[in-house]
């Protein structure tokens, strides 16, 4: 993906660098999205902050896996780069799909590519294997950018797999050696899930004690639960849909899923008891496949079908696409699916009942099979999800309040408190039903006790937690600096009574004194180091700013 800074403070001693650089700022851009910690800009922090990165080059990296699966840990790859447009199933494609084979909780995750909106423009063989990920780019509104490459693969096989943001990506740079800049392409988006997998799988690791999770079963998660974005039901642009990282934990959490085996010609019967008042429910099934011969006209080796049977003894079956010409933008519909290694059958208001689940292994001549099945409930309720609780926000800037919730009728009210849920304000009296967020420009207010609501008719939530309001201190600079020794000095805020200094530590943003003045004096300064400093302001009912 390009050279990785050794200088950033916002990856310090959390990149392993084992390649040669290379010009431009590419990689910085993608490992600031991946792993950066915020320590400069706080608003340039990446999704899996706690994370190392491993730096090599692609090919170096691919050919030696199992030297970076056993020795390294390596367990996920980010690799936004091109190999051949509709390149078929490529050897660089099959080469994937066994280390994913081979190496059960191992990963591969690719930027689908930056050709434009045309159909099988997906941009390397690789990044149409079956048991990888490959990821389109959209924006924070969840729109498809128009560079995004689209599928299907050249067998018609779904591509990309899911959607994230890509578009206007804020990220490190190290064309200014410590800042940050602008991107926006496919190789923006594909760090976003690659980062969103490994909260998933310390997710997984936590709640279930294990080193790793199983890749097959973490794949399935982030497709089943991702937004269906675009046409219903899966589709060319953006997959399964965009990614929602909230509704994969609380799968992992609830432990929704299940996993089993199956010969040619066998056939499984499972159980599921959907409850009552669900507004959709999505069940998927995955499993990674053999790989298929290099050129293979068609990739999928073993064909696994899935059906259900309702409690009224109906039959249901998963979405299809018809990748022919004139057919290839079309919604999905539901039918016999012989292209793909997942299938998906979503039932919208289930009645509350036992359906059952029936597998057959319709071709497998390599097997047995191993699947997982994963479902995913969906009620009534609203989830609050951005600002969560604990956030610094800025009077006057813009911020996006962001919220989960099934589709359906009828508009969302959304509000603020400035004091704990007491009394609430209006940010947007009637964002449409299919919309699930609003623009707020932050008020002029100090508070700790900030909070958000959304509303739909007679369900509603509120942030988890309340959250901060507060200028930052401004025009912070080195004041006077003589040999292990540095004067920091910074606008006076009204309002505050305080200020928290910052150091970088070894890693991270350390909070190292409290202070009343404007100003800090640093001392035994080590000489011929990069030092970084920060301010956060305070006021008297202990509301904390961000970091300047």
């Amino acid at each position: 993906d390009g050279d990785i800074s050794n200088t950033h403070p916002d990856w310090k001693n959390r990149v392993t660098h084992d390649a040669p650089g290379s010009q431009g700022d590419h990689g910085d851009h993608i490992a600031g999205t991946l792993i950066g910690a915020g320590n400069r800009d706080p608003k340039g922090r990446g999704q899996a902050w706690g994370a190392r990165n491993y730096y090599r080059s692609v090919y170096a990296l691919v050919n030696n896996m199992s030297q970076h699966y056993n020795r390294d840990s390596v367990l996920i790859t980010s690799t936004s780069y091109s190999n051949g447009a509709n390149a078929g199933y490529t050897a660089f494609a099959q080469q994937h799909d066994q280390q994913v084979l081979d190496f059960p909780g191992l990963l591969h995750v690719f930027s689908s590519g930056n050709a434009g909106s045309g159909w099988y423009t997906i941009t390397g063989g690789h990044k149409v294997g079956k048991n990888v990920i490959a990821v389109a780019n959209s924006n924070d509104e969840d729109v498809a950018n128009n560079s995004s490459s689209r599928g299907p693969a050249h067998d018609g096989r779904i591509k990309p797999d899911v959607a994230a943001k890509g578009t206007r990506v804020y990220s490190t740079t190290d064309l200014d050696p410590s800042g940050y800049n602008t991107k926006t392409g496919t190789s923006m988006s594909c760090p976003h899930v690659a980062a969103s997998l490994a909260q998933l799988y310390q997710a997984y690791k936590e709640i279930n004690s294990v080193t790793y999770p199983p890749s097959d079963l973490m794949k399935n998660v982030i497709m089943n639960t991702a937004d269906d974005v675009g046409n219903t039901g899966p589709d060319y642009i953006y997959g399964w849909g965009r990614v929602n990282n909230l509704r994969a934990v609380e799968m992992l959490e609830d432990q929704a899923y299940f996993t089993d085996s199956i010969a040619n010609a066998g056939n499984n019967t499972h159980t599921l008891a959907i409850p009552a008042d669900l507004k959709q429910a999505k069940i998927m099934i995955y499993w990674h496949d053999v790989t298929a011969t290099v050129g293979a006209g068609t990739a999928l080796v073993n064909d696994l079908d899935m059906i259900i049977i309702t409690p009224a003894n109906d039959t249901l079956r998963p979405w299809v696409l018809d990748p022919t010409a004139g057919n290839i933008g079309n919604p999905a519909t539901t039918g016999i699916d012989r292209l793909n290694n997942m299938e998906q059958i979503v039932l919208d208001d289930p009645v509350a009942g036992n359906y059952t689940i029936k597998i057959n292994g319709f071709n497998i001549p390599q097997g047995d099979q191993n699947y997982w099945i994963s479902y995913d409930y969906i009620g009534e309720e609203i989830t609050v999800t951005y600002p969560f609780g604990g956030e610094h926000l800025v009077p006057g800037e813009i911020e996006k309040v962001r919220w989960d919730a099934a589709e359906g009728p009828g508009t969302f009210r959304v509000e603020y408190s400035l004091d704990s849920g007491m009394t609430w304000n209006t940010i947007a009296p009637a964002a449409g039903s299919f919309v699930r967020f609003a623009y707020w420009t932050i008020p002029q207010n100090m508070t700790k006790d900030a909070m958000v609501r959304v509303t739909r008719g007679s369900i509603s939530d509120v942030s988890d937690f309340t959250f901060n309001i507060m200028p930052v201190p401004e025009n912070l600079t080195m004041a006077d600096l003589c040999q292990g020794q540095a004067l920091f000095d910074w606008d006076s805020l009204p309002g505050a009574t305080s200020y928290i200094v910052y150091a970088l530590g070894n890693m991270y943003m350390e909070p190292v004194d409290t202070v009343t003045t404007h100003f800090y004096n640093f001392f035994n300064l080590p000489v011929g180091v990069s030092n970084w400093y920060s301010v956060a302001s305070v006021d008297a009912q202990g509301t904390v700013s961000r970091r300047a």
